[in-house]
């Protein structure tokens, strides 16, 4: 289920991924072909302008504005001005003084002059013959939002002698603007080079004449020049709209077209919440199949637990009581029954491996004694302390050290030969004599043990008991001897 859901998840994600790409890069296209057709139409309106005035420059130079001459630029610049829809507002010639020598205003205003507008400064301050694209301002004929184009004419000595102006209004390029469909909150913006907002439509608080030379579209431009699409946080209501930007060639001027993020994906938007909304159906109905499933699953594995825990509990009470069963309660040693079978297996082992076996036996002397004089309690204890020093004398993992019974011991010492079982023993007697132990029925004062030890050779193991008789025997002869000693016996 859970590989599943991450299947389904990373599917969804990498086809509405694809999706989104081929969805950006298909508007990306089409936002740019937009700025395309802006640029050429402002290129194209610009270049005829342009043309036209570069035409009356040569006129007014050559022909002059004196007399009739006037009134035949006039009537030429009136032919020039086109059907309505045109380009042009109007032409205009104006003398040196900025006063209006010849315009297409059919009732010309009065006491026009241009000599304060920084159009007719930049010319009378500047020899360059070429046209030159000022700022929008407002038309003190007509009162509306106007882009102009102008261009110095000279006198036959190369002196200023005026301007031939000619005006495009604004409403010209929203018109074109208008024609594309760009979404609600899309738009298109013609703007001067430097930043100075000429035309726009669609975007609000985009005001003629403003300075746009701070938004981030503008930023993006001075950095990755001339043309560029982007995904841009625009200035004028602060969302993301893919814009894509041109700078108008040969002139001063740069359109932008706009589409909005949110009505790019509003589809894909769309799309992708109902193709979540499907795979969280389906995938709620799997994961109730599945839970009500995975419930029987677990009440299975929860009763296969139990057994598994009352299994391992009963082995480790079976270990224990296998442990109990080899363990003498008093002492910590290993018992009777184990010793008899770890000596019968440990002689047959000696058979066929051809090795020797050597066992001691070990009795406490006087122990009666000592529990008369000390009672049953303080027995007990002796008894623990000399399993203790015996422990010390065993040191091989395969040595095993046994309570006998009563206050016998015994030590078997597999793959020893009598040499070194008569050491472990002298260790024995050593260590439980160094517990210094008071015992006053016994001549050393202290607790003392007797030890018998016999080996084992690998001809003659039919039976552990000769093994055991020959130890005893052995031990026997140390208690004759005066106790608190390691007797030798006759190899078994």
């Amino acid at each position: 289920m859970v590989a599943l859901t991450v299947f389904l998840l990373v599917l969804e994600g990498w086809t509405r991924h694809t999706a989104y790409r081929s969805l950006m890069a298909q508007n990306s296209i089409a936002v740019e072909n937009v700025a395309q057709a802006a640029e050429e139409h402002a290129e194209g309106a610009m270049t005829t302008v342009s043309w036209l005035i570069d035409g009356i420059v040569e006129r007014v130079e050559t022909d002059g504005t004196d007399g009739t001459e006037r009134r035949r630029l006039q009537d030429y610049l009136r032919t020039r001005l086109g059907k309505k829809n045109s380009a042009l507002q109007g032409l205009f010639v104006h003398d040196a003084q900025g006063a209006l020598l010849v315009s297409t205003d059919a009732r010309p205003a009065t006491g026009v002059t241009s000599i304060d507008r920084a159009y007719f400064t930049y010319h009378r301050m500047h020899a360059d013959r070429e046209v030159h694209i000022g700022p929008p301002i407002v038309s003190r004929v007509t009162g509306e939002w106007i882009i102009t184009l102008s261009r110095r004419w000279n006198d036959r000595n190369g002196n200023f002698a005026g301007i031939v102006l000619a005006t495009i209004p604004i409403r010209y390029f929203e018109r074109y603007y208008d024609r594309f469909s760009v979404g609600k909150h899309g738009g298109m913006l013609l703007a001067l080079a430097d930043g100075t907002a000429v035309a726009g439509r669609r975007l609000r608080k985009v005001v003629t004449g403003s300075s746009m030379a701070a938004t981030p579209v503008f930023e993006f431009m001075r950095r990755n020049g001339p043309r560029g699409t982007a995904m841009l946080m625009t200035h004028v209501d602060r969302a993301e709209r893919l814009m894509s930007y041109r700078r108008v060639e040969d002139y001063p001027l740069v359109v932008v077209a706009a589409l909005a993020k949110e009505e790019i994906l509003a589809d894909w938007w769309m799309v992708t919440r109902q193709e979540v909304a499907a795979i969280v159906v389906m995938l709620g109905t799997l994961y109730a199949m599945g839970g009500w499933l995975l419930s029987h699953i677990r009440h299975k594995q929860r009763l296969g637990h139990q057994l598994l825990l009352a299994q391992a509990d009963l082995q480790a009470k079976n270990a224990t009581l296998a442990r109990l069963a080899r363990t003498d309660a008093l002492t910590g040693l290993h018992n009777r029954r184990h010793f008899d079978e770890r000596l019968a297996a440990e002689t047959a082992r000696a058979a066929r491996e051809g090795r020797c076996v050597s066992l001691v036996m070990i009795d406490v002397d006087f122990f009666k004694r000592y529990n008369d004089a000390y009672g049953h309690a303080a027995g007990d204890d002796c008894l623990r302390k000399v399993a203790a020093a015996l422990r010390t004398a065993v040191h091989r993992p395969a040595d095993m050290a046994v309570r006998f019974g009563g206050e016998e011991f015994a030590i078997l010492l597999p793959g020893t030969g009598r040499d070194g079982a008569l050491q472990v023993a002298e260790a024995a007697r050593a260590a439980v004599a160094a517990l210094f132990m008071p015992h006053q029925g016994n001549s050393a004062r202290i607790v003392t043990i007797s030890a018998g030890v016999a080996s084992v050779s690998p001809a003659s193991v039919d039976e552990a008991r000769a093994l055991i008789e020959a130890a005893d025997g052995a031990l026997y002869r140390a208690k004759e001897a005066g106790r608190n000693r390691v007797a030798v016996g006759t190899d078994a």
